[in-house]
């Protein structure tokens, strides 16, 4: 396509891109035929301006690149900000950022394309845990939440278990984090984010408050070499009992929470960030 003809078709997918992703969520009459007009958003330097086809994301995908990688939200600047992209970012990986609440359906009517699977990266690639080996134990084991760490960083991975308990279903140490604290990711068999998010516009759409309901079944990743860990972790090997703990790992969990776009108790929030503020200034 000449490029006063992209910069033409650019300007009306601006307009009605929504419509044609309906299109592909909606049927799967016109779905082969519709996906080459997709346009995308990326992580590139020059993925900002929408304009990246997904033939094109699939030419320049690095030697060995198997998946196309993606990400969505319900906030474009969330999503272009996410802890999720810190890996991708650091190996060079272009990821599809995605924004729109009708990404979430259109990705669930969207498999492969040229013979290259779509990946969420807000998975677990399991890529750290000492418990590995259980990860893929019984229905029962998922449903008694975290199990007691060993080995690296166990002190602080156990007091994380602790205080969340099942509210997510494991904490695990990741190097897939480069400068956040944490992140929550979908387990392995786990509700993928686009099924949840697509229930809770649903259930908000059907006037049943479903946008404050948590996104279900996650793993909180944390970040063992950021600063702020490596203090909790010294304070918790001085003083286990101190309340100031609790409060830290809570934080630290509803922020990992705000980065997937839900909506945690701002009041009770906002009491905890407070009571952090006048302990930090004892």
């Amino acid at each position: 396509m000449a490029k006063d003809d992209e910069d033409a078709y650019l300007e009306f997918y601006r307009e009605f891109g929504a419509f044609l992703k309906e299109g592909i969520a909606g049927t799967e009459k016109h779905k082969d035929r519709l996906i080459d007009l997709l346009r995308f958003n990326t992580s590139a330097k020059d993925g900002s301006d929408g304009s990246v086809s997904l033939a094109k994301y699939v030419e320049r995908m690095k030697v060995g690149q198997e998946e196309i990688y993606y990400l969505t939200g319900l906030d474009f600047d969330m999503v272009k900000k996410s802890p999720h992209l810190e890996y991708y970012n650091k190996e060079g990986y272009e990821v599809l950022l995605m924004g729109d609440a009708i990404d979430s359906f259109l990705m669930m009517h969207l498999t492969e394309f040229q013979e290259k699977k779509f990946f969420l990266i807000d998975q677990d690639e399991s890529e750290v845990s000492e418990d590995e080996s259980a990860a893929d134990d019984s229905d029962e084991d998922e449903e008694s939440g975290p199990k007691e760490k060993t080995g690296p960083h166990a002190v602080l991975l156990n007091k994380f278990v602790e205080i969340l308990d099942t509210r997510v279903t494991d904490v695990k140490a990741s190097e897939r984090l480069v400068g956040s604290v944490a992140r929550l990711v979908t387990p392995k068999g786990g509700i993928s984010s686009d099924l949840q998010r697509a229930m809770k516009i649903m259930e908000t759409s059907s006037g049943s408050g479903g946008m404050n309901i948590p996104m279900m079944g996650k793993i909180l990743q944390i970040n063992p070499d950021h600063e702020i860990l490596i203090l909790l972790s010294d304070l918790i090997e001085s003083d286990d009992s101190s309340d100031f703990i609790s409060l830290v790992i809570n934080q630290i969990h509803d922020n990992a929470r705000i980065s997937e776009g839900d909506t945690p108790d701002f009041l009770q929030m906002t009491q905890r960030i407070e009571k952090i503020i006048e302990k930090s200034l004892k």
